[in-house]
């Protein structure tokens, strides 16, 4: 029997074509990469083996059923230019699939590549517009005035087709870096402007809201301080507006990472009645102690690395580091839509923003003041009763490497009377893209926003009966354990081991006889340029301690016995010390290290302190370890031949010593990558006493074996 040639490609091009249609219509309703990637490829396979007649046929068939379903998706022809242009991607990805088989028969070789580019270009453009095309969720945006006349630039995104009259909860984010960015064609085409958690929200069945705070992005105005008793105000102004959308049914949370989660938080201590759950991860609590001058001493990363990209920002400039296709694809913030003179006049606004200069030496004291502003007392330290009294369900996350912030989020839990306060913190550094366990493992794990903030949220604003409230109120991850565990209050550590200065050993007992070292003043000194500060600003830049056994020779090292059996450390270790220095002032960095066997050594956790600012105060708010003043009235320079008796927190951390492993401690007087170094006090030495009636020495806060732990599956 004779079979027909044409017949048979015409056979499997008409089942190419059916199944292409099928793939497309039920990819639209979910964006299933997968299906659209099939339903393209049959339909180029279906173009290649008709003529060019039957080819327009079997495109039309595609693109009518991708049409219906997306009608059917949206309840109506709720199309966007995202999508129209992946359609046209189909288009000519089918026409080049035409064309080329033709052209190579034709021996018209010249017009092979161009073929093969068009059908290469339309394939990409097909794929990748999908991305963002066909997930199920609408952006829209408006400007909202505020009392003062000041526009609010405002997105808000739903689950595409929300049939009229449902109503949904409302999680809202005030954002200091654009809640939206522009693209350049053809990166326009190829990137969203939403971002994974908002979809992840909309499928959750929420509505959410993304605003731009006053005189940053396309909101007009300009700032003053960061975090503004104005700015404040606007956020409550905003959960009036959600109210009042028909989507809206009346209950808001509030979420964000770093400047979005406090803000979320200032918006709780407002206590508006509609906002019933804040989930505010990766947020300080002392704008001061934890991220412009830990210890008193200026971090870079915020005096020059976070300085300059807000400063990029409110210009629309791309921000500094962003270099090669990323900076010739960033247009900067989008426009609200059709409001694009307005985001000219909102730029010009933002020309009258102030910034602190900290690197310049224009704040040293937690009360200063530039133009008026007590920009420090803004924070939600400086509002502290109204943190106390509130009520509102409250959940933190931070990371072990999250700069001071994970200290941030335990003063909060010490100083929150509410019981429906919890508390993740898990091996990130500034936000959960990055693990920094330096042992790696199963269970550290790179976490998403919503992995947490959706049970939160669904309990506390749906009223979903998951058992969230009956979780304990703390989760942690410990280095080099490979473990999470949980407690009810902290530190869940209930022993504490004592190790004393003695020569170069940290040892079990005071030394018998008194003992001086001498400290030099040694700038080289150094944790590198992949630390816990730096992630405060570089937050895609992976947190890395190199091995530090070369940093002793630019401080003083105590090093103990190596351990008979693994030594869990949890909690704030602290360091007390007695110095004395013929200088005014000096700078005092302490490590908390970990040394292998082989000699490396590893970086656990670290504190500082400026001891001009070594007073303490009781009155600022609860604390696991000594709160320092930092006030102006209580800055005290040191007195020559005058000794003085230090105690130093350093920030909690949870880690695992390993058996045969050694503990070491370092102390040194700059960190010449991460903190500005003092001018005064350069040169003199500062000493280090330790004796029997007064000795220096590490106190580390042990766990014992029973306490419980958890896993990923509980």
């Amino acid at each position: 029997m004779q079979v027909n040639a044409s017949g048979v490609r015409t056979l499997a091009a008409v089942v190419a074509i059916a199944l292409a249609a099928w793939m497309a219509a039920t990819a639209v309703p979910t964006g299933e990469l997968a299906r659209y990637t099939g339903a393209a490829l049959l339909l180029a396979a279906a173009a290649a083996l008709l003529r060019p007649g039957p080819a327009l046929l079997a495109l039309a068939a595609v693109l009518i059923a991708h049409l219906f379903a997306g009608v059917e998706r949206a309840g109506g022809p709720a199309f966007s230019a995202e999508e129209l242009s992946l359609l046209a991607g189909w288009a000519l990805l089918a026409a080049g699939a035409t064309l080329l088989p033709r052209l190579a028969v034709a021996q018209q070789r010249s017009l092979v590549l161009p073929a093969v580019l068009l059908a290469g270009c339309a394939l990409l453009l097909a794929l990748t517009g999908q991305r963002h095309a066909f997930h199920p969720i609408t952006r829209s945006s408006v400007y909202v005035p505020m009392a003062d006349g000041t526009q609010l630039a405002v997105d808000w995104y739903l689950p595409r087709g929300l049939p009229d009259g449902e109503a949904l909860p409302t999680i809202v984010t005030f954002t200091r870096y654009h809640r939206a960015t522009a693209f350049r064609f053809p990166f326009n085409v190829l990137f969203s402007r939403s971002s994974g958690n908002r979809e992840r929200l909309a499928a959750a069945g929420y509505a959410s809201v993304v605003v731009d705070v006053r005189g940053a992005g396309a909101s007009t105005g300009h700032r003053e301080a960061e975090f503004s008793p104005e700015e404040v105000s606007d956020s409550v102004a905003i959960v009036d507006w959600i109210l009042r959308q028909p989507w809206s049914n009346g209950v808001v949370g509030a979420e964000g990472v770093s400047y979005s989660a406090t803000a979320a938080e200032l918006l709780m201590l407002e206590a508006h009645p509609a906002v019933r759950a804040i989930a505010a991860q990766y947020a300080l609590f002392d704008s001061y102690s934890e991220a412009a001058l830990p210890g008193g001493l200026v971090n870079l990363s915020i005096a020059a690395g976070w300085q300059s990209m807000l400063q990029a920002l409110d210009r629309n400039d791309p921000i500094p580091g962003l270099a090669g296709i990323s900076a010739r694809a960033w247009k900067g913030v989008a426009p609200v839509n059709g409001q694009e003179k307005l985001l000219q006049r909102a730029l010009e606004e933002h020309e009258a923003n102030r910034y602190i200069d900290l690197a310049a030496g224009a704040i040293e004291y937690r009360d200063a003041r530039v133009d008026g502003r007590a920009g420090f007392l803004y924070a939600p330290a400086g509002r502290l009763e109204r943190y106390r009294d509130s009520g509102t369900p409250l959940l933190l996350v931070s990371g072990w490497a999250d700069g001071a912030y994970q200290l941030g989020a335990l003063r909060k839990f010490r100083n929150r009377k509410a019981p429906a306060t919890h508390l993740v913190i898990g091996p990130w550094n500034h936000g959960p893209g990055a693990v920094t366990d330096p042992c790696g493992g199963d269970l550290a794990y790179r976490g998403r926003r919503s992995d947490l903030t959706l049970p939160f949220f669904d309990h506390y604003l749906k009223g979903v009966d998951n058992g969230f409230d009956g979780q304990p109120a703390i989760r942690y991850f410990t280095y080099c354990a490979d473990r999470w565990s949980y407690a009810e209050d902290w530190p869940p550590a209930d022993q504490q081991r004592m190790l004393f200065f003695d020569g170069d050993t940290l040892a079990a007992e005071p030394p018998e006889g008194t003992q001086r070292h001498r400290l030099e003043d040694d700038r080289a000194a150094t944790t590198g340029k992949t630390t816990r500060w730096r992630s405060l600003v570089a937050w895609q830049t992976p947190t890395r301690y190199p091995d530090r056994s070369d940093q002793a020779a630019h401080g003083l090292a105590w090093t103990g016995e190596p351990l008979d059996q693994e030594l869990v450390v949890t909690g704030h270790p602290t360091v007390t010390v007695t110095v004395s220095s013929s200088a005014r002032d000096a700078a005092l960095f302490v490590y908390l290290e970990d040394v292998a066997p082989d000699g490396t050594v590893t970086y656990v956790t670290e504190g500082q302190l400026r001891l001009l600012h070594r007073a303490t105060r009781e009155d600022l708010y609860a604390d696991y370890i000594p709160v320092r003043s930092f006030f102006r009235d209580d800055a005290a320079p040191l007195q020559p031949d005058t000794r003085y008796r230090i105690e130093l927190g350093l920030y909690p951390v949870s880690y695992r010593f390993r058996a045969g492993h050694r503990i070491r401690l370092l102390l040194t007087r700059a960190d010449a990558d991460n903190f500005l170094p003092l001018t005064s006090g350069a040169g003199a030495p500062l000493h280090i006493h330790s004796g029997p009636d007064e000795p220096s020495l590490l106190a580390l806060p042990v766990e014992s074996a029973g306490l419980r732990r958890w896993d990923r599956g509980d």
